[in-house]
């Protein structure tokens, strides 16, 4: 499993601020999740808001097949669409675990 830094810092907020109690376990759980830097030296091909132009591109340089998010606001436009997205399948966590199973 990968996520990219902005991601790892901002659920690492957003538990802080709701369940700050479970902040030593989430940091536990990131010690086996590899963690890519932000680069700003790539160029986005998508057309994303800034704030989440380093998710996708975590994602293209590390080499990922699937992004997980949440974010159907920004990232909706772009999911089940592989081919249109360098390869890279963006679902939902539902999604992504429905299509194991079937």
């Amino acid at each position: 499993m990968v996520t990219s830094q902005l991601a790892c810092d901002e659920a690492r907020r957003n538990i802080d601020i709701k369940y700050p109690e479970c902040l030593p376990e989430i940091d536990k759980l990131i010690k086996d999740i590899r963690i890519i830097p932000h680069t700003a030296q790539l160029s986005c091909p998508l057309e994303l808001p800034n704030k989440d132009k380093p998710i996708f591109l975590a994602a293209m340089q590390c080499g990922a097949t699937h992004l997980l998010t949440g974010d159907l606001t920004h990232f909706g436009p772009f999911m089940n669409k592989a081919p249109e997205t360098q390869g890279i399948l963006i679902q939902t966590v539902s999604e992504f675990l429905l299509s194991l199973i079937e």
